[in-house]
């Protein structure tokens, strides 16, 4: 059975960092963490303590002139204020400990949360994906309708109305798709029934078609390619219609720089509804 340490210091979560534990009644073991600076003046201590306990196996204490019996007023003063100065380091290394916890338990549900809503916009596809593109693109201040909750059973239109206040009666019609390899140009084909049952429907066309994608959402997306890499015939017909290419790591990073201020937010729902073909967040303005 282990023995129950008596410690002599602990961490910020309640750990034991240096204690002492009963060998018998008349013996015990200290123990410390390894690499304790100035290990000497624990053995120096210990052996008072033992000297109290056992005082026939321990005479004395190593180095007389240092007890204050035989110390100075002005040695006795000094020890104290370095004492003192021990005790400080022990609660500030104490404090430090607990605020590091803290962050890091912030930072467990910071990231768990970033999982959720930001990251999945790297991450996700199908509804998950699509409601973190909503989610974005409402922060940015656009209004955002989920087409799919008032289409007809089996009825697969866009997935998004996307509208600005700054434009009024502008509208973009929003395709959401997420891939394990490279986007598909069959999606942008799909935009001609979505335009023409637009028009039957309204009377007009739409300013705007935003094909949106999480494409090779394995990999870091430092390292993706281009959407529709070596298809720049399709995107810039695409364009030519008014079409946007929209990587999910890019409105990844138009919402970061909306959030730390190097874009406002107006700026930033203006260049997303004026760009066409491939959009680059970090070239838009």
């Amino acid at each position: 059975m282990a023995p129950e340490i008596e410690p002599f210091m602990l961490t910020g979560d309640g750990k034991i960092l240096a204690g002492r534990y009963k060998r018998s009644v008349a013996s015990e073991a200290w123990l410390l963490p390894a690499g304790t600076p100035d290990p000497e003046k624990w053995v120096r201590l210990a052996l008072t303590h033992w000297r109290q306990m056992a005082p026939e196996i321990f005479p004395g204490v190593p180095l007389w002139s240092e007890s204050e019996t035989w110390s100075t007023t002005t040695e006795v003063s000094i020890r104290q204020e370095i004492a003192e100065l021990d005790r400080k380091r022990t609660d500030y290394l104490a404090e430090i400990a607990a605020a590091e916890q803290s962050l890091r338990s912030r930072l467990r549900d910071a990231k768990a949360c970033a999982d959720e809503y930001e990251r999945a916009l790297l991450t996700s596809q199908s509804d998950e994906l699509k409601f973190a593109v909503i989610r974005s693109l409402r922060e940015l201040e656009f209004v955002v309708v989920d087409a799919d909750q008032t289409a007809k059973d089996g009825d697969h239109l866009e997935d998004l109305h996307i509208s600005v206040p700054d434009t009024p009666g502008w509208i973009a019609l929003g395709e959401v798709k997420g891939y394990t390899k490279g986007a598909k140009t069959e999606a942008l084909t799909q935009f001609l029934r979505f335009n023409a049952r637009y028009m039957q429907e309204n009377g007009r066309l739409p300013d705007s078609c935003w094909y949106i994608v999480n494409q090779f959402l394995g990999r870091d997306p430092s390292s993706r390619p281009l959407t529709l890499n070596g298809k720049d015939e399709d995107v810039n017909a695409f364009a030519g219609a008014g079409g946007l290419v929209l990587d999910t790591k890019e409105l990844f990073t138009l919402l970061m720089q909306a959030r730390d201020g190097s874009i406002s937010l107006s700026k930033a729902r203006e260049i997303l509804r004026t760009t066409t073909g491939r959009f680059h967040a970090k070239l838009a303005y």
